[in-house]
């Protein structure tokens, strides 16, 4: 029993240590480290704005193969650049506005797991 509790503070930890200023950059993506939905992962929160990107790709894990939640509200809002989204298995939600004003895109790729699609998404 005194092992198990061990495991579980000792995953907890690591699990505290993230800070949510904690930011990976993938194919011009930025990720960065939060709590949704009472768990702990990566959000897709927006883009390199120096690297323009046409074809989307919000990958399922990133970093040392950490969960991807989902994307942030508003996280690429007036990208005019975006023409194709693909989204990987395991991003659960797309947030409010994520792909507002979008006005190029034309094709976007959705996981099975999705599970939420907040307002206005895709709105143009």
């Amino acid at each position: 029993m005194k092992r198990i509790l061990l495991i579980a503070a000792m995953a907890l930890l690591a699990t505290a240590a993230r800070s949510a200023t904690d930011r990976v950059v993938v194919d011009g993506v930025v990720y960065e480290w939060q709590s949704a939905n009472n768990q702990y992962g990566y959000v897709a929160t927006g883009w390199d704005e120096e690297t323009p990107i046409q074809s989307l790709h919000i990958h399922g894990q990133v970093g040392d193969g950490f969960d991807v939640l989902g994307i942030a509200a508003r996280a690429f809002e007036d990208n005019h650049d975006i023409i194709y989204v693909k989204i990987d298995e395991g991003v659960t939600y797309i947030g409010q506005n994520a792909f507002d004003r979008c006005t190029s895109l034309e094709v976007a790729v959705l996981p099975e797991g999705l599970t939420t699609i907040e307002e206005e998404a895709f709105a143009f």
